[in-house]
């Protein structure tokens, strides 16, 4: 063998060595990857990277570069509570309260981005725009939570459990309905707490219209709610 020969085949040793060293050896497979990345609403983001989204640019997924500083705080703080599943944070009751319109069309900027089956989160933005009905697109938000097909199961919201437990039907029934059941809630406590007389009309014809549907509901826990909010209306 010449030195030639030696010389080439040293200098082919170092370069596969090289490339050894710079790429790794142990690489996740595709179904580890895809466990690495988290579901849209559970990645928080800090209320300063809210900030220096708007500042750069940049938007979160499925939201404006036009909120403010100030809402997309308000948006991270709601999704870490979210992500820590206490409807009980004191923040509900300070840093999400008093909402401007710009926090209320944030907030239903990310109902729209949520899963069928994030009915939980669903439920609570609903009760966030649904105690401050100040205007028709907060009622008119409500109606549309009534017009939503039900869900028909926790997995799948297309798709019956035919696993189901007969004896948890009622739990199971206020789980599956929960962003309907906060809606009528929410209307409700808008129908014995206001003058209705003096009360906006158009919030007030929305919120008529969404107690129609919720009596035409395919869910009878909706229908008896409707109905019961329906009556009240009648006294008034």
């Amino acid at each position: 063998m010449t030195k030639k020969t030696v010389l080439i085949i040293l200098a082919i040793f170092c370069i596969i060595a090289i490339y050894n060293l710079k790429t790794p050896s142990n690489r996740l497979a595709s179904s580890e990857i895809e466990n690495e990345v988290p579901l849209v609403e559970e990645m928080i983001a800090p209320a300063e990277t809210a900030v220096e989204l708007v500042s750069s640019g940049q938007a979160q997924t499925g939201y404006s570069t036009g909120y403010s500083p100030a809402t997309l705080r308000k948006i991270s703080i709601l999704k870490e509570i979210l992500a820590g599943k206490n409807d009980n944070d004191p923040r509900m009751d300070t840093d999400l309260k008093n909402l401007s319109n710009e926090d209320k069309d944030a907030l239903v900027d990310m109902y729209k981005d949520l899963k069928a089956e994030s009915l939980n989160d669903k439920g609570t933005i609903a009760f966030l725009i649904g105690r401050e009905l100040t205007r028709s697109e907060d009622a008119e938000f409500l109606k549309n939570i009534l017009s939503e097909e039900p869900c028909l199961s926790l997995e799948n919201c297309g798709v019956t459990n035919s696993q189901r437990d007969p004896h948890m039907d009622n739990v199971n029934n206020v789980t599956l309905s929960y962003p309907q059941i906060v809606a009528l809630n929410r209307i409700k406590t808008f129908v014995q707490t206001q003058d209705l007389q003096t009360a906006n009309s158009n919030v007030l014809n929305h919120l008529i219209d969404a107690v129609k549907i919720g009596q035409n509901s395919k869910i009878p826990m909706v229908q008896d709610r409707s109905k019961e909010i329906a009556n009240l209306l009648t006294r008034n």
